[in-house]
């Protein structure tokens, strides 16, 4: 037969680009390379630009929205947008949040689900129900693709973890933010 050689990673430009979620979001056949932002200043808005597009363009197989973009306009969403499909960049949304836990008013983030579930080439959601909601408010019909894992295979797999005779659950703070 004839081989094809090493395949090329796919190049994901993830909002957010270094969240535990988008790091581990792959089939473990597909290899999968993340585009790097600044650890100091990345905010969404660095990424969900038609300028930032323009830029980094060459060599994006696709863009991927999962969260953190509560700082965008609806203006930005719609002039990147625009600039993925000038570039042929197909999007990817994941339905994470129906609701932003983080704010008191949900119109803005309703309006921001509604236009990426509008616009996306691909919506996916984690649960069933979250589908079900999606298709309710938009019309649109999500893929449902539970949560990865969050912990890294290599830790998953191993067999030298100790041993203990208590169970024991850890609690990740966060930045205690509400929610």
């Amino acid at each position: 037969g004839v081989s094809l050689g090493p395949m090329q990673p796919l190049v994901v430009a993830s909002v957010p680009a270094r969240h535990v979620y988008t790091r581990h979001l792959a089939h473990p056949a597909v290899p999968v390379a993340r585009v790097a932002t600044p650890a100091a200043t990345y905010r969404a808005t660095q990424m969900i630009s038609a300028e930032w597009v323009q830029v980094h363009a060459e060599g994006i197989d696709v863009a991927h929205v999962h969260f953190g973009f509560g700082d965008v306009t609806d203006r930005a969403w719609r002039e990147w947008r625009a600039a993925l499909a000038a570039h042929r960049i197909p999007l990817v949304y994941t339905v994470h949040d129906l609701d932003n836990p983080h704010v008191d008013d949900q119109d803005r983030h309703h309006r921001q689900v509604a236009f990426l579930c509008r616009t996306a080439d691909e919506v996916i959601t984690l649960t069933a129900a979250a589908a079900d909601r999606v298709r309710q408010r938009t019309g649109r019909r999500a893929t449902v693709i539970p949560h990865p894992h969050v912990v890294d295979l290599a830790t998953i797999a191993a067999t030298d973890r100790p041993r203990r005779e208590t169970f024991t659950v850890a609690i990740h703070g966060k930045d205690q933010r509400a929610g």
